[in-house]
């Protein structure tokens, strides 16, 4: 199959579900990965360093494309071009892939314009995000409400991360399924694993650090005896500041497996809200791959881990947490293993590419 994935992130930022998808499906079919346009007018204003068209193979079967931008409007313009005029370069630019491809995986509704005179193609939505609640703009939250609309009527099959996405949107497609996210294999640093000196105390998180983040979560932790908060990954908020927090920022892919089994327990702090029942964390699996004991904000989504984790609902419960002496999820090496061989991309993208045979037969 030719599969073209139409993304909201780019191929080289925070390795996430549309990254690993486009890897392993490359490995039996040819996928076109299309990055997030960069407009121009970004590079104006500095903050972006390049608008230009860009290509890149990755390997055999995956390329990466991202549009030139001179002609695309900005996209928070994007509410007010009622003529539809900031779609027309991407469309002339990525028509030679659309037109060829048998799938088309869009990965954000933002892309449906682009996707609307498609006709050959099976049309596959692949919701990871609840995208309307990502933004404060009142215009591009109606917007984004109206793409989907319309994406939904083009929708040959559906894909959803979350419990709440299926549940929402089981009677507005023909065909949907509920994927969560996984662990990547490669990543797992099985053979660094050692049991750590039990009087140490870093309690870490890997991951984006955005507005979802729960800093009073943070502070709870911070102010417990002995203990060391190791935050990995970009942030884009202010900080919280405190001696015994130290912030380092993206690692490479390949290390996380190495830093999280630097952790004597890891942690999911995300804040109260609509946005916390739709994320399925990539982070949790990860985190109990190298069995390592979970501290995570309950929601519908953490509940889906059981035992395995521990919540908590407020920040009383949390920091009893923070003071109490916590089990590894696994008892043994083959407990562990069984769970990252059930949990795994490898797995999850084999029942996905299934059903899009099905879909294109």
């Amino acid at each position: 199959m030719k599969i073209v994935y139409l993304s909201a992130i780019a191929y080289d930022d925070l390795k996430q579900r549309p990254q690993y998808m486009a890897e392993k499906l490359s490995e039996k079919n040819e996928v076109i990965y299309i990055e997030p346009t960069i407009r121009w007018i970004s590079c104006v204003l500095g903050r972006a360093t390049e608008y230009k068209r860009y290509l890149r193979q990755v390997s055999e079967n995956l390329t990466v494309v991202r549009c030139n931008g001179l002609f695309v409007l900005p996209f928070p313009w994007k509410p007010y071009d009622f003529m539809k005029l900031g779609n027309i370069a991407e469309r002339v630019q990525l028509k030679k892939y659309l037109s060829s491809a048998d799938v088309i995986i869009v990965g954000y509704e933002g892309w449906t314009d682009v996707v609307q005179s498609v006709k050959n193609a099976k049309i596959v939505y692949d919701k990871m995000d609840d995208n309307v609640l990502l933004t404060n703009e009142i215009s591009l939250k109606r917007y984004l409400k109206k793409m989907e609309r319309r994406l939904l009527k083009k929708t040959d099959y559906m894909v959803v991360t979350a419990q709440r996405f299926f549940d929402k949107y089981q009677d507005s497609v023909k065909n949907i399924s509920l994927i969560p996210n996984a662990v990547d294999i490669k990543t797992v640093a099985i053979k660094q694993r050692k049991d750590r000196n039990e009087s140490s105390h870093v309690f870490g998180y890997v991951g984006m650090i955005s507005e979802w983040f729960d800093f009073h979560a943070l502070e709870v932790i911070a102010e417990q005896e002995n203990i060391t908060v190791d935050l990995v990954g970009p942030c884009n908020v202010a900080k919280y500041n405190k001696e015994n927090v130290i912030y380092e920022g993206k690692i490479p892919k390949s290390m996380v497996g190495q830093k999280i089994q630097s952790f004597d327990v890891c942690l999911y702090p995300f804040k109260n809200g609509k946005l916390l029942d739709t994320v399925n964390p990539v982070k949790i699996y990860e985190y109990l791959a190298e069995n390592k004991p979970v501290i995570a904000v309950d929601s519908v989504e953490t509940r889906k881990f059981g035992n395995l984790i521990y919540r908590y609902r407020d920040y009383e419960e949390l920091r009893k947490l923070c003071n109490t002496q916590l089990k590894k999820p696994f008892q043994t090496d083959g407990e562990c293993m069984k769970y990252i061989e059930n949990n795994s991309w490898e797995k999850r993208m084999r029942q996905f590419e299934k059903t899009l045979e099905e879909i294109v037969r």
